[in-house]
């Protein structure tokens, strides 16, 4: 649940269904989730997190004649958010949980921030 509250806000710019109220209102849910989650919940979330925010990574394959490796690609996303995730709850602290979770807008793996948390709130369109 915590994966779809984090990526409602991209489907439903997509089905062009743009609410800012209903978006506010998931974003915030989802971060009240990532705070209160367990140990592994957190990984399987940022998993189908990884998957459902990066899957056109591996749809791009195939302008390289790299089709193939496109569901290796997606699953390596979503491997890596869920790694990514599951370092929110080393420590079990509330504040922790925060301060991680602040800090992952600044991750820019291969010099690119790929993942923006404060994206579901914001006021534009995508």
């Amino acid at each position: 649940m915590t994966a779809l509250f984090l990526s409602a806000f991209i489907y439903l710019a997509y089905f062009n269904i743009e609410y800012k109220i209903l978006n506010t209102i998931l974003g915030l849910v989802s971060l009240y989730l990532l705070l209160k989650n367990e140990r592994p919940t957190l990984f399987f979330s940022g998993f189908f997190t990884g998957i459902l925010w990066f899957y056109w990574v591996g749809i791009s394959f195939q302008y390289y004649d790299l089709t193939i490796l496109s569901p290796l690609i997606v699953f390596a996303f979503g491997l890596g958010y869920g790694i990514i995730f599951l370092l929110i709850a080393i420590y079990d602290k509330l504040l922790f949980r925060i301060i991680i979770i602040f800090l992952l807008s600044y991750i820019q793996p291969f010099g690119f921030n790929w993942f923006i948390p404060e994206l579901m709130l914001s006021l534009i369109h995508i």
